[in-house]
Protein backbone atom coordinates (compact mmCIF):
# COMPACT_ATOMS: atom_id res chain seq x y z
CA UNK A 1 0.00 0.00 0.00
CA UNK A 2 2.79 2.50 0.88
CA UNK A 3 4.41 1.26 -3.02
CA UNK A 4 0.66 2.22 -4.20
CA UNK A 5 0.74 5.58 -2.39
CA UNK A 6 4.05 6.57 -3.85
CA UNK A 7 3.78 5.57 -7.40
CA UNK A 8 0.09 7.75 -7.14
CA UNK A 9 2.18 10.65 -5.89
CA UNK A 10 4.79 9.97 -8.16
CA UNK A 11 2.12 10.39 -11.04
CA UNK A 12 3.44 7.23 -12.05
CA UNK A 13 0.55 4.44 -13.03
CA UNK A 14 0.52 2.15 -10.01
CA UNK A 15 -0.91 -0.56 -12.09
CA UNK A 16 1.12 -0.13 -14.74
CA UNK A 17 2.19 -3.75 -16.13
CA UNK A 18 4.53 -4.89 -18.80
CA UNK A 19 2.26 -7.07 -20.36
CA UNK A 20 -0.30 -4.25 -21.23
CA UNK A 21 2.49 -2.56 -23.20
CA UNK A 22 4.40 -5.30 -24.48
CA UNK A 23 1.78 -8.51 -24.17
CA UNK A 24 1.51 -9.31 -27.60
CA UNK A 25 2.22 -8.37 -31.16
CA UNK A 26 -0.80 -6.16 -31.56
CA UNK A 27 0.03 -4.19 -28.45
CA UNK A 28 4.03 -4.10 -28.97
CA UNK A 29 3.29 -2.32 -32.02
CA UNK A 30 0.73 0.08 -30.77
CA UNK A 31 3.52 0.82 -27.82
CA UNK A 32 6.11 1.13 -30.68
CA UNK A 33 4.16 3.77 -32.59
CA UNK A 34 3.23 5.44 -29.12
CA UNK A 35 6.92 5.76 -29.23
CA UNK A 36 7.31 7.13 -32.89
CA UNK A 37 4.77 9.81 -32.34
CA UNK A 38 6.57 10.70 -29.11
CA UNK A 39 3.07 10.35 -27.48
CA UNK A 40 3.91 10.00 -23.66
CA UNK A 41 6.39 7.54 -24.36
CA UNK A 42 8.64 8.90 -21.50
CA UNK A 43 6.20 9.45 -18.60
CA UNK A 44 3.71 6.32 -19.55
CA UNK A 45 6.36 3.52 -20.78
CA UNK A 46 9.66 4.55 -20.32
CA UNK A 47 9.68 5.51 -16.72
CA UNK A 48 7.45 3.26 -14.97
CA UNK A 49 9.90 0.07 -16.85
CA UNK A 50 12.91 2.03 -14.68
CA UNK A 51 11.36 1.88 -11.22
CA UNK A 52 12.92 -0.82 -8.95
CA UNK A 53 9.68 -2.99 -8.38
CA UNK A 54 8.93 -3.17 -12.26
CA UNK A 55 12.75 -3.10 -13.65
CA UNK A 56 12.54 -4.53 -16.59
CA UNK A 57 15.97 -4.64 -17.44
CA UNK A 58 18.46 -2.35 -18.96
CA UNK A 59 18.33 -4.14 -22.39
CA UNK A 60 14.61 -3.13 -22.60
CA UNK A 61 15.67 1.08 -21.22
CA UNK A 62 17.89 0.71 -23.91
CA UNK A 63 16.32 -0.62 -26.73
CA UNK A 64 13.37 2.03 -26.45
CA UNK A 65 15.90 4.95 -26.32
CA UNK A 66 17.68 3.76 -29.37
CA UNK A 67 14.53 3.18 -31.38
CA UNK A 68 13.15 6.49 -30.55
CA UNK A 69 16.46 8.39 -31.56
CA UNK A 70 16.71 6.46 -34.89
CA UNK A 71 13.24 6.89 -35.61
CA UNK A 72 12.61 10.18 -34.72
CA UNK A 73 16.44 11.19 -36.84
CA UNK A 74 14.15 8.73 -39.98
CA UNK A 75 11.35 10.87 -40.09
CA UNK A 76 13.20 14.32 -39.61
CA UNK A 77 15.58 13.05 -42.59
CA UNK A 78 12.23 11.77 -44.72
CA UNK A 79 10.73 15.74 -44.02
CA UNK A 80 14.16 17.34 -44.40
CA UNK A 81 14.72 15.14 -47.88
CA UNK A 82 11.23 15.89 -49.10
CA UNK A 83 11.97 19.53 -48.59
CA UNK A 84 14.86 19.61 -50.89
CA UNK A 85 13.49 17.46 -53.25
CA UNK A 86 10.29 20.09 -53.27
CA UNK A 87 13.17 23.25 -53.43
CA UNK A 88 15.13 21.46 -56.21
CA UNK A 89 11.95 20.81 -58.37
CA UNK A 90 10.40 24.38 -57.80
CA UNK A 91 13.67 25.89 -58.67
CA UNK A 92 13.75 23.44 -62.03
CA UNK A 93 10.62 24.60 -62.70
CA UNK A 94 11.22 28.54 -62.17
CA UNK A 95 14.78 28.13 -64.51
CA UNK A 96 13.26 26.42 -67.20
CA UNK A 97 10.71 28.74 -67.35
CA UNK A 98 13.33 31.87 -67.48
CA UNK A 99 14.88 29.38 -70.17
CA UNK A 100 11.70 29.56 -72.18
CA UNK A 101 10.87 33.73 -71.79
CA UNK A 102 14.64 33.74 -72.73
CA UNK A 103 14.43 31.59 -75.82
CA UNK A 104 11.10 33.39 -76.48
CA UNK A 105 12.87 36.65 -76.79
CA UNK A 106 15.70 35.82 -78.43
CA UNK A 107 13.21 34.43 -81.21
CA UNK A 108 11.07 37.74 -80.98
CA UNK A 109 14.82 39.99 -81.52
CA UNK A 110 15.86 37.06 -84.29
CA UNK A 111 12.04 37.99 -85.96
CA UNK A 112 13.01 41.47 -85.79
CA UNK A 113 16.58 41.62 -86.62
CA UNK A 114 15.31 39.36 -89.94
CA UNK A 115 12.74 42.10 -90.68
CA UNK A 116 15.52 45.46 -90.68
CA UNK A 117 17.56 42.64 -93.18
CA UNK A 118 14.82 41.94 -95.21
CA UNK A 119 13.90 45.46 -95.58
CA UNK A 120 18.07 46.64 -96.21
CA UNK A 121 18.51 44.30 -98.72
CA UNK A 122 17.34 46.83 -101.61
CA UNK A 123 18.55 44.21 -104.59
CA UNK A 124 16.71 41.09 -102.90
CA UNK A 125 19.63 38.93 -103.45
CA UNK A 126 19.45 37.74 -99.75
CA UNK A 127 23.16 39.07 -99.18
CA UNK A 128 23.68 42.28 -97.66
CA UNK A 129 26.65 44.28 -98.74
CA UNK A 130 27.93 46.87 -96.53
CA UNK A 131 26.53 50.31 -98.68
CA UNK A 132 23.03 48.58 -98.24
CA UNK A 133 23.96 48.16 -94.40
CA UNK A 134 24.62 51.97 -94.35
CA UNK A 135 21.89 52.81 -95.77
CA UNK A 136 19.43 51.32 -93.64
CA UNK A 137 21.41 52.49 -90.28
CA UNK A 138 21.72 56.18 -91.54
CA UNK A 139 18.13 56.19 -92.91
CA UNK A 140 15.10 57.81 -90.43
CA UNK A 141 12.97 54.74 -89.73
Amino acid sequence: EVELLAAQRSGLDPYFSFEEYYGSMPKTMFTLFQMLTLEGWLSLIIRPSTFPERFQGPIVVTTAYFFVGFTTYGIISLMRGNFVNRAVETAQDLGSARLKARNEDRADAEAVLKQIFIRADANGDGKLTYDEFLREVLSER
